[in-house]
């Protein structure tokens, strides 16, 4: 059964940019009724009037997430102002490109703050709302390096996107690389035909599979692959 998404109460975190924006857009056409939530409030407010002119419902709020009073108004102002929340989509994320042994304590702090407290601490405040009107439903935007840790991001890979780190070069891209877009269609149709799990794409999904049961094979792919960012760790 195909589950309608039109006038559903939608909060998206990380709104802003890259998946955020993209998933905002798809749902917009969709006919949801948007909550935007991000710290840029410049690029919410463009977002914001990008869905209005193409005829869709968007309001948004510029919040940081690793504050958990913010969370907390996150939640509450958008029941307020609706009187229900049918889907929360915990996309806010960032990452660190260098080794855990360099990672600094206060890098550490802020990405397990936004990666793992912040959505753990929405879906505890929504949970209760959403079983009062008895339907809901929690996306968790995660990475395939959670369940599959590579060289250089580990820190990230504990929680679940690479803003910025101690590593200055640039590595060469693994594998396929999805686009915002096509994560934010998958996302769409989790909505409509919910899933425990989504893989947006078939390599991700292998890997996963492939770690599962041979990870000493997986181990030596990567190292092979991956050989860059393992000498670059090395320089440290």
């Amino acid at each position: 059964m195909t589950r309608r998404i039109a006038d559903k109460i939608v909060v998206i975190t990380g709104a802003s940019s890259g998946i955020g924006r993209a998933t905002a857009l798809a749902l917009a056409r969709e006919r949801a009724k948007l909550v935007l939530v991000a710290r840029r409030q410049n690029l919410l407010v463009q977002l914001e009037e990008e869905i209005r002119a193409a005829g869709g419902t968007a309001c948004s709020m510029s919040l940081d997430l690793r504050q958990r009073a913010n969370v907390e108004t996150m939640i509450r102002s958008t029941h307020e102002r609706f009187g229900r929340i049918d889907v929360l989509i915990n996309n806010a994320g960032f990452g660190f490109w260098g080794t855990v042994a360099h990672t600094p304590a206060a890098v550490v702090r802020e990405i397990f703050d936004l990666n793992f407290e912040a959505p753990l601490f929405a879906s505890q405040l929504v949970i209760p709302i959403m079983r009062a009107q008895g339907s809901g439903h929690i996306i968790n935007i995660s990475s395939i390096v959670g369940k599959r840790c590579l060289p250089m991001s580990g820190i990230y890979c504990a929680t679940k996107f690479e803003r910025y780190g101690q590593v200055k070069r640039k590595f060469k891209p693994t594998g396929h690389i999805q686009s915002a877009g096509e994560v934010a269609e998958a996302i769409v149709r989790c909505i409509q035909k919910p899933k425990i799990e989504v893989y947006p794409n078939r390599s991700s999904r292998f890997l996963v599979w492939a770690n599962a049961i041979a990870p000493g094979l997986v181990d030596k792919i990567v190292i092979r692959y991956l050989r860059d960012r393992l000498n670059a760790a090395k320089e440290k």
